[in-house]
């Protein structure tokens, strides 16, 4: 049967089932109008079921076509083309949608890493009160460690040749005359002279390593002792010089402290301290982060008829809020480490400044933004896990800047000298 031509149809199929044997009619009497009616509709549904028998075997055909087509590459066919349309439409919806989403979650991861920044910044003070303060300055003495000496691989000697091991076999000396049996031994003697003195300077070899291995151990040793004692040493001298408040011991024993002070990343760490011990009395001036530390944005967004993911600044309002947030957690922050770290002071002077340029002269200038002075029983009776920053800061009668933002510097009367 040819490609394309519908199957013939099975005997009786698409034809009209046969009519009843009609009983004859008398010769010249005529047919009824209801037999012909009856004859003429069973005529037409028999067309009816051809016709569609014909189409159902077309469209199975175009389908074998297009499929035919398909596998072998080809374009197709003008009944597939819309599914084809459809398959492609679905498809660009599709790639739209996974690339909403990894724009979205990449805002949001963005915007996360903002938000952690930030957090971090709030939480300045809440971490930092979480430890304590103290140095422990008898537990940080060393005692330098007495390793056991390990030769390794040289404290076992090679073993020594045995002329058991070179003396010809009995066995060549029954088979042989006496000139070759002679020769046997000489040759034997021969070769176990010659291991003895490969053995001999091999094991001289040996022991001059095992006492260099031994006298660079024992120098080690000597070395992490006088280290040790030497650190102990200064320990000692800070201990000291703490008990009789010797103002060089103290300031560097403060360095140290402020040093340990936890900050976030990026902060700086210059500071400049001065004790008074007859007042017990020592005044930090320290240098603070500038207000660019504050993320300028709060976090991204993705646009979608842009299709571009859009930064959102932060309001100047919470840019400036945050800052001096900023800077009050890290005064109060250090003044409790200093006055936790050292009982023996009575008070802390804080001067908090700024690397900035001075807008005159175009020179480095460090503006003062911060300054407050605080007894230790005053500084006591602050509950910092309870009060903000702000109302901690108002508690001391702190001169802040008007806006720190900007950098804007407290009256010289009440910043005081300020050169760390």
């Amino acid at each position: 049967m040819a490609r394309g031509m519908p199957p013939r149809p099975a005997a009786g199929a698409g034809r009209p089932p046969p009519a009843r044997q009609q009983r004859p009619q008398p010769a010249g009497q005529p047919r009824t109008n209801a037999d012909q009616q009856r004859r003429t509709d069973q005529q037409r549904r028999a067309d009816q079921q051809r016709r569609a028998a014909v189409e159902q075997h077309r469209v199975a055909d175009q389908q074998r076509r297009s499929a035919d087509q398909q596998r072998r590459g080809g374009p197709p066919s003008r009944h597939t083309a819309p599914l084809a349309a459809q398959h492609r439409l679905r498809q660009q919806q599709f790639l739209r949608e996974a690339h909403g989403a990894r724009q979205v979650a990449e805002a949001a991861q963005r915007t996360e890493e903002i938000r952690q920044r930030v957090a971090e910044l709030e939480s300045i003070l809440a971490t930092g009160r979480q430890r304590s303060a103290r140095i422990d300055l008898a537990g940080l003495s060393r005692t330098p460690p007495e390793p056991d000496f390990d030769p390794g691989p040289l404290a076992t000697p090679e073993p020594e040749p045995r002329w058991e091991e070179f003396a010809p076999a009995g066995l060549a000396v029954r088979w042989g005359g006496r000139a070759r049996r002679e020769q046997r031994e000489a040759a034997a003697r021969d070769a176990y002279q010659q291991a003895r003195e490969q053995w001999e300077q091999a094991e001289q070899v040996r022991a001059d390593r095992l006492a260099d291995a031994w006298q660079r151990h024992e120098q080690r040793l000597a070395q992490e002792r006088a280290d040790a004692d030497a650190y102990n040493a200064r320990i000692a001298r800070v201990a000291a010089g703490l008990r009789d408040r010797d103002p060089a011991v103290v300031e560097s024993f403060l360095r140290t402290v402020l040093r340990r002070v936890p900050l976030p990343a990026g902060f700086p760490r210059r500071a400049e301290v001065s004790h008074d011990p007859a007042t017990e009395h020592v005044t930090l001036r320290m240098v603070l982060p500038g207000s660019d530390i504050v993320p300028p944005l709060s976090g991204y967004e993705f646009a979608a008829p842009a299709d571009e993911i859009r930064a959102v600044p932060r309001p100047d309002e919470d840019a400036d809020d945050l800052y001096y947030q900023v800077i009050a957690q890290v005064a109060l922050l250090v003044v409790r480490d200093v006055l936790e770290a050292e009982p023996g002071l009575a008070g802390v002077s804080f001067q908090g400044l700024v690397d900035d340029l001075d807008p005159d002269t175009g020179q480095p200038s460090l503006p003062c933004l911060l300054s407050f002075q605080a007894g230790r029983d005053e500084f006591a009776g602050i509950d910092l896990a309870e009060l903000s920053p702000e109302e901690c800061l108002e508690r001391l009668d702190a001169w802040v800047s008007p806006d720190p933002s900007a950098h804007e510097p407290i009256p010289i009367a009440a910043a005081g000298p300020a050169s760390p």
